[in-house]
C-alpha cells in the first residue's frame, strides 16, 4: 500500500550554531541522550562520518512522514536501509543532514517516535550503523534523542508501523 508522505514539520537549520551549544540546549531542556547521541554530537572519536554538521546560512527545510508500510512493505519481508530509502526517493524523498535530528530534538512536540533519514553514523568499535530516533516519554513527557543500531550482525529490523523522516526534492 504505497501512500504519499505526510507533511510533518517546518524547521531552521543553522542555529544553534554549535554542536556543543546544541548539546547543552538539548540537556538544559532537560531532553535526553544515550552515550552515541553525546559522541556525535560532541565529535568524539567513538564515531566516524558524517560528522555533525551545522548549515550555514540558516535554512527552513520542510519534512515530511512516512510509515515503513505506507513505502509499500509487507509483513515478514526484509526491509533495510537501503531498500527503505530507494522507495523514498521514488516519492522524492531524500535524506536529511544529521542536525535534523538534534533540531527535532527541541522541537518535535509529538508521541509518535519518529526515526531521522540520515546518512548512518558508523561506530569505529565494531562498524554497526546508527540512525536518530526521537520520541517524547509518557512518563516524563521529555525528549529523548537517541541512536538506532545494527548489530554486528547488521540484521536491524525496521516495523512496518515505523515512521521515518525525511526532506523532500
Amino acid at each position: 500500500m504505497r501512500k504519499k508522505p505526510t507533511f510533518f514539520l517546518t524547521i531552521e537549520l543553522g542555529f544553534p550554531n554549535t554542536p556543543e551549544l546544541f548539546h547543552e540546549l538539548i540537556h538544559r531542556a532537560e531532553h535526553g541522550t544515550d552515550d552515541w547521541t553525546n559522541a556525535i554530537l560532541l565529535r568524539k572519536d567513538t564515531v566516524s562520518q558524517p560528522s555533525f554538521k551545522i548549515a550555514k546560512p540558516l535554512t527552513i527545510v520542510n519534512l515530511y512522514r512516512i510509515s515503513v508500510e505506507e513505502l509499500g512493505f509487507k509483513k515478514n519481508e526484509e526491509v533495510t536501509f537501503s531498500l527503505i530509502l530507494k522507495r523514498a526517493k521514488t516519492l522524492g524523498l531524500k535524506l536529511c543532514p544529521i542536525e535534523v535530528a538534534a533540531q527535532l530534538c527541541l522541537k518535535y512536540k509529538g508521541r509518535k517516535k519518529v526515526t531521522v533519514a540520515h546518512k548512518p553514523v558508523i561506530r569505529k568499535d565494531d562498524g554497526s550503523e546508527l540512525f536518530f530516533e526521537l520520541w517524547n516519554s509518557r512518563k516524563k513527557a521529555c525528549k529523548l534523542l537517541h541512536t538506532k543500531w545494527w548489530g554486528v550482525e547488521k540484521k536491524l529490523r525496521w516495523r512496518l508501523d515505523e515512521h521515518i523522516v525525511f526532506m523532500k526534492d
